[in-house]
């Protein structure tokens, strides 16, 4: 927020992005990125969220890595008892609606076990950068008398899908990508060593 006040756009967005990396659910980290991002200099970079996907992305969000896990504790325990349920369920009664149970169960708790799996690994292997360099631009090789693909400003988030020596692959967040030095960015989440 200091970052913000005082005009410095890149870091403010790196450590909102940081936040947002250990807390996906944090509202006033995401509303201050959202804000840094709609009054930077990149804003025609990001292209706009159809309804169904930012409905989509604002659910994703909201689970966050333990509202996940607390979910998925809570939907095994359900599961449990309705098994429990359905074995000691007498011969003579109907059992379409605890088996019904069981499905709907069963299929819930894969669903959010796979997006706590998903949500984990961004978290550990989380590949966004933020450009820090007031003016980068990215390359077709990584090599700078190759053609100049495109060219960014600082605080720009981008994914970087390869390092190469002092390069980097990055995919900008319109799809367009390039190669661009390694000294231009730094990474959302460090790793340990």
């Amino acid at each position: 927020v200091l970052y913000s006040e005082r005009q410095e756009s890149p870091p403010a967005i790196l450590y909102y992005l940081r936040a947002l990396n250990l807390d996906s659910s944090h509202q006033q980290a995401r509303e201050n990125l959202e804000y840094a991002i709609a009054t930077g200099t990149n804003r025609d970079q990001y292209p706009p969220h159809s309804f169904l996907a930012a409905l989509f992305i604002g659910m994703y969000n909201y689970l966050n890595l333990n509202r996940l896990a607390l979910l998925v504790i809570i939907l095994f325990a359900l599961l449990v008892l309705c098994l429990h349920w359905l074995m000691h369920l007498s011969p003579e009664k109907e059992r379409g609606l605890p088996i019904l149970t069981v499905f709907v169960l069963l299929v819930l708790l894969l669903g959010f076990v796979t997006m706590l799996g998903i949500k984990y690994d961004r978290y550990v292997n989380c590949s966004k950068v933020v450009i820090i360099a007031s003016d980068a631009n990215g390359y077709g090789n990584p090599d700078p008398r190759s053609d100049i693909l495109f060219s960014v400003s600082s605080g720009l988030i981008a994914e970087v899908k390869q390092y190469q020596n002092d390069w980097a692959l990055i995919v900008l967040p319109n799809g367009g990508s390039g190669w661009i030095r390694r000294q231009s960015l730094l990474p959302v989440r460090v790793k340990a060593k």
